[in-house]
């Protein structure tokens, strides 16, 4: 009872939203005062709240918006709304507007009182899907801001990503520098924050990073993307699908400036299972320990 799930689920089985499933066959399950906000739910049977629909499910909501990769889709079990249905207080019903919860219009509800905005797949800051065929699309710096600020704390594993547009960063680290809330990890001195543990899909559709600056010395993994995990190292592809992780492919880093330590690089300092495509750097690199590369760091990058 009584949850708010904003995290993707991903499993072999029956997935839900808030239970995989039910196993009490004597007894009828209940699941109440629930909203699933989740940008995907993977499985072999997938329900929006529970994986094998055994149990009651009352007062509950979800985004219209959920994706699903692969599997067997059945999400017609609770209530779907779409984003600007999310952002009215109607929408919402009223077990999750009161007593314990916290709801203000426009925003999550909370069982405290530090109630958060709606999480950003549903509020936007991307167009697509976060699919292969229709990627999240990163077009301007914000766009690339909120990809840095959700990658910092989800490694976003199977999103896809897009850009569509050269970037450059000397205007980001400007922006940063005048609004701390545009980037709070950016630093003037040290330059861009690496991505770390990345498991997510990022196509660089032809466009480039430009005059990235990283200066980071004392640090191990430094690239735009210091680290990313794939599950497909053992199977070379030549281009991005549903179901993969960490590919990157398309990208240009252009007249980049790198320190690092170990596993330096520009585009990419180190890899467990990770996949490059079609991919290229120019400018300097410089680190103090092994694997250091204009582009990848780590050898076992493809």
């Amino acid at each position: 009872k009584n949850c708010v799930v904003t995290a993707s689920m991903i499993g072999a089985g029956r997935s839900g939203g808030v239970c995989g499933s039910y196993s009490e066959r004597t007894s009828a399950g209940l699941v109440s005062g629930c909203a699933l906000l989740s940008h995907q739910i993977d499985g072999y049977v997938i329900y929006r709240i529970e994986g094998l629909s055994l149990v009651t499910v009352e007062n509950c909501v979800a985004w219209d918006g959920i994706g699903t990769l692969y599997g067997t889709s059945a999400f017609q079990e609770v209530p779907a709304k779409t984003a600007a249905q999310l952002q009215t207080a109607d929408s919402w019903p009223e077990a999750l507007k009161s007593a314990p919860w916290h709801y203000e219009e426009g925003k999550m509800p909370s069982l405290t009182e530090n109630i958060q905005p709606l999480p950003t797949n549903i509020l936007g800051g991307y167009g697509g899907k976060g699919t292969a065929k229709e990627p999240y699309l990163i077009s301007d710096l914000e766009g690339l801001a909120l990809f840095a600020k959700q990658s910092r704390k989800s490694s976003l594993a199977g999103a896809c990503f897009k850009l569509t547009a050269n970037l450059d960063m000397t205007a980001y680290a400007a922006k940063a520098a005048e609004d701390p809330a545009f980037d709070p990890e950016y630093d003037a001195e040290k330059g861009w924050k690496p991505i770390q543990d990345f498991r997510g899909n990022f196509d660089g559709g032809g466009f480039a990073i430009q005059n990235l600056f990283i200066d980071r010395p004392d640090e191990d993994d430094v690239g735009f993307f210091g680290s990313i995990k794939g599950n497909q190292r053992a199977t070379p592809v030549t281009d991005l699908r549903d179901g993969m992780e960490g590919v990157i492919q398309n990208l240009g880093i252009e007249n980049a400036d790198v320190t690092g330590k170990a596993e330096t690089g520009a585009l990419l300092g180190d890899t467990t299972g990770g996949q490059l495509l079609r991919c290229y750097s120019t400018g300097q690199v410089a680190g103090g320990g092994k694997y250091l590369s204009s582009t990848k760091a780590d050898d076992q990058a493809e």
